[in-house]
């Protein structure tokens, strides 16, 4: 319908009744009326003159003095108002569409005073077949147990408050999950078991009671310590019940009383409380004591059985209120003459000879090194010969006992010249030197020696 129809119709209604200054006061003042079931002209009266195009407008129009009257008018509480005043500032609105044919439960509008319609649709002829831009949002508020959802669309054009629906849903409390039953830690039972033999290794019949003694530490998970003392008295010593998965050390202590006994398991023992029972066994030899020396025969002033003679029987009762004196009887000891020891020789002690030791062998020098010898090799050889261009070839080879490496060998002539012209063996031998001699240019008078 169009606005200006639609406030006409109302100003008429109300002259009717009260007359025309209660129409014009009815005009001045934000009214809530149901109109028609159509909404034909977008913008004819505007709740924002002028619309909003930006995001900035939008949330300026929702958390505005206007905005709020408008909500109300479209019959939202406090909470709900809060609620979506703080959608907007938070973002939540989206760029959407008016279309023609949109059904709105409530729209708020109105440039001098906040109206309201109730389930109106959009029905501009204009925007038919072209949809109006707009901005929309949904709000969820929950209150007693109820979520209502708010879908809400605000048109660019004149910025009127329309509320599409509103959708309830009733909120099913989350069931709490049932509290796991709290089931204590598991425990098993330890038991002490002693087995104790006799001096021989003989096993007793029964172990003895109140004298062999034991430490018992347990340390849970947590590692919490407890330690008990424990006396043994009876077979097996139930120590007590432990949680699975504690540690248990066992030590035996000295026992008590006079016996003597051998260890013959080990002094400490640990485990691993698990789900069977542990039995902690331990094992004691009794150590034999040592034999009593015999008792001296006892002297006494007479016995009963023979009043005479005045010496108790050997084993016998020398207690004086167990004698009964006959009469005194005086014993007559002869003298003891005791044999004199001859006076003892100290013995004689032989005087020490100190071993000779044999002079050492004479040592006999190293056999002195041999001159080395001399050979001659390749005497004579070709070669040396006047006309002839071979020279002459001599190789000598130093040789003694022992070895003769590094010899050096002189060739000299019988004039005591050194003949330098010297090279290595050329068959490889490391003791063997030549020398190499031109031929004389003539025959030479005389001897030439090497």
């Amino acid at each position: 319908m169009s606005r200006i129809r639609e406030t006409l119709a109302i100003a008429g209604s109300i002259a009717a009744v009260g007359g025309a200054m209660e129409a014009q006061q009815a005009l001045a003042n934000p009214v809530a009326h149901e109109a028609s079931a159509s909404w034909t002209i977008l913008g004819g009266d505007p709740l924002q003159p002028g619309g909003i195009h930006t995001r900035n407008d939008f949330v300026g129009l929702v958390t505005s003095a206007k905005g709020t009257t408008a909500m109300e008018y479209d019959g939202l509480n406090s909470t709900e108002i809060s609620a979506i005043k703080l959608a907007a500032r938070e973002g939540k609105e989206t760029s959407c569409e008016l279309h023609y044919g949109d059904h709105f439960v409530a729209e708020s509008f109105g440039i001098n005073g906040t109206s309201v319609d109730h389930n109106v649709t959009f029905e501009d002829p204009r925007y038919k077949d072209t949809p109006s831009p707009a901005f929309c949002m949904k709000v969820p508020v929950t209150e007693n147990g109820v979520t209502k959802i708010f879908s809400i669309k605000i048109p660019d054009i004149c910025a009127n408050f329309g509320i599409l629906g509103i959708e309830e849903k009733k909120v099913v409390p989350t069931p709490k999950p049932a509290p796991k039953p709290h089931h204590p830690p598991k425990k098993t039972e330890v038991e002490i078991v002693k087995i104790a033999l006799d001096d021989t290794g003989k096993q007793l019949p029964a172990t003895p009671t109140g004298t062999f003694r034991f430490k018992e530490t347990d340390t849970t998970s947590t590692g919490a310590v407890k330690t008990e003392n424990i006396l043994y008295n009876a077979t097996p010593q139930l120590t007590g019940k432990f949680p699975v998965g504690s540690r248990l050390t066992v030590t035996e202590e000295t026992p008590l009383g006079n016996d003597k006994w051998k260890e013959l398991s080990p002094t400490t023992q640990h485990f691993t409380i698990g789900n069977k029972i542990v039995k902690v066994v331990y094992k004691d030899e009794e150590v034999a004591p040592n034999a009593p020396a015999p008792a001296p025969a006892a002297i006494c002033n007479g016995d009963t059985t023979n009043a005479n003679s005045g010496v108790a029987a050997q084993g016998g009762d020398c207690s004086i209120n167990t004698v009964t004196i006959v009469k005194p009887v005086t014993i007559e000891t002869p003298p003891v003459t005791l044999p004199v020891k001859p006076p003892e020789t100290p013995p004689v002690t032989p005087p020490v000879t100190p071993p000779v030791t044999p002079p050492a062998p004479p040592v006999t020098p190293p056999p002195a090194p041999k001159p080395p010898t001399i050979v001659m090799e390749n005497m004579p050889s070709e070669g040396g010969f006047a006309g002839n261009p071979t020279p002459l070839q001599i190789c000598a080879e130093a040789t003694s006992n022992p070895t003769t490496d590094g010899v050096n060998v002189v060739f000299t002539d019988m004039n005591a010249n050194t003949l330098t012209n010297t090279y290595a063996d050329p068959n490889g031998d490391p003791n063997s030197y030549c020398v190499s001699e031109g031929a004389p240019l003539a025959p030479q008078i005389g001897r030439q020696y090497v």
